[in-house]
C-alpha cells in the first residue's frame, strides 16, 4: 500500500509517496519513500500488478490492480501459496 500525502503547488495539487506499507501484514518501510531496503546497497524490489485496457499510439485507457508486499510476506506467504496452487516458481541468482 502506498502511503501518500497531498502537496499543493501553485495551480496544481500532486501526490508524493512518503513511505510504503505491506498490504498483508501492515509493516511500514523503515525509511520514508525509499522502499524496503535497509541501506543504500541493499536491493529489495517487489512488483505485483495487472494492467488491462486498450492502448493506441496516441491514447489509451484501462485499469490497474496493484498489491504491495514486504519482502517477508512475498517470500514466506505469497510464494508458498503460489507453489501450493501448482505454480512453478523459479529462483535465479544474479550478479554483475
Amino acid at each position: 500500500m502506498w502511503i501518500k500525502e497531498e502537496r499543493v503547488r501553485p495551480a496544481s495539487t500532486y501526490f508524493v509517496v512518503i513511505r510504503m506499507k505491506c498490504d498483508l501484514c501492515g509493516r511500514e518501510s523503515t525509511k520514508p519513500a525509499q522502499g524496503w531496503e535497509e541501506n543504500s546497497f541493499q536491493v529489495e524490489e517487489i512488483e505485483i500488478s495487472h494492467r488491462s485496457g486498450e492502448q493506441y499510439p496516441e491514447s489509451g485507457s484501462g485499469d490497474k490492480i496493484e498489491i504491495h508486499l514486504c519482502p517477508e510476506c512475498f517470500r514466506n506467504k505469497l510464494v508458498p501459496w503460489l507453489q501450493s496452487q501448482g505454480a512453478d516458481v523459479k529462483y535465479e541468482e544474479w550478479d554483475y
